[in-house]
């Protein structure tokens, strides 16, 4: 065996046994998502925007002050008139103007611009509930891939190593010639097939790992698998009506039809 898969072998096997450590329960993990993701802070600045537009929205109902002011100063060049006030003579004025404009009634546009700016506040408060959900599925998923993949890799490094034992006890019994050489080539195939399905195993591993990190913001090390799970619905209707009623991606397309 090459020393890179040695090498690989024995880092997925830490990874394996690493439970009897600290293990980074799902919960955490999706506290962690929770926190880091960048699609969650895109979300939540949507709905800050949204926020603001209810606040200009009322604000059409609110007096308009404006006030305007000039002043300026002005040389006068008049030899008539030196005698008295000099060659040169300055000239000041200054304006000032104000105005208050109350809106009594637009036709109803001010009452349907503060519902529309409402019902947009509404409709992305759910679409970020909607991202919550996705971002926290993914993590989940990302969470139970690791699971499964370090668990198919020591499946797989434990048959390697049961073939290789028996490729080995093969060519013994060859040499005392207790056999042919086509059951020494049979088993020497299965090892082969078992190598490389331990590689696939490897492979698939670090990529559910890579996508852990990227998902959760870390990369993955011991991982505790949930023993329990909460109470599901107990029916197919109840399921149904939950999600018509709550589902926010149909709240969302409510308010944003409204």
């Amino acid at each position: 065996m090459h020393a890179r898969s040695v090498g690989c072998i024995a880092a997925a096997l830490m990874a394996v046994g690493m439970a009897d450590c600290r293990a980074e329960t799902l919960v955490e993990a999706l506290a962690a998502a929770y926190g880091s993701n960048s699609n969650l802070a895109a979300a939540r600045a949507r709905l800050r925007a949204a926020d603001e537009g209810v606040s200009q929205a009322v604000a059409t109902w609110r007096p308009t002050v404006t006030i305007t002011g000039g002043a300026g100063r002005q040389m006068v060049t008049s030899p008539a008139n030196a005698a008295l006030f000099g060659y040169h003579s300055y000239m000041s004025n200054q304006s000032a103007t104000y105005s208050l404009v109350q809106p009594l009634y637009q036709g109803g546009l001010t009452t349907a611009s503060v519902e529309q700016a409402e019902n947009s506040v509404r409709a992305q408060r759910a679409n970020l509930r909607a991202t919550e959900a996705t971002v926290l599925l993914t993590a989940a998923t990302a969470f139970f891939d690791v699971v499964r993949d370090r668990a198919i890799l020591k499946v797989n490094i434990e048959n390697e190593q049961n073939l290789r034992e028996q490729a080995a006890a093969s060519h013994e019994r060859f040499r005392e010639a207790e056999i042919s050489s086509t059951s020494v080539a049979q088993s020497e195939a299965r090892l082969s097939q078992a190598s490389a399905q331990r590689a696939l195993a490897e492979t698939a591993l670090a990529d559910s790992q890579a996508n852990f990190a990227a998902v959760i913001g870390h990369f993955p090390e011991a991982l505790e698998v949930p023993t329990e799970a909460d109470a599901f619905p107990q029916t197919l209707d109840t399921v149904k009506a939950a999600a018509l009623a709550e589902n926010p991606n149909l709240v969302a397309a409510r308010y944003a039809y409204d």
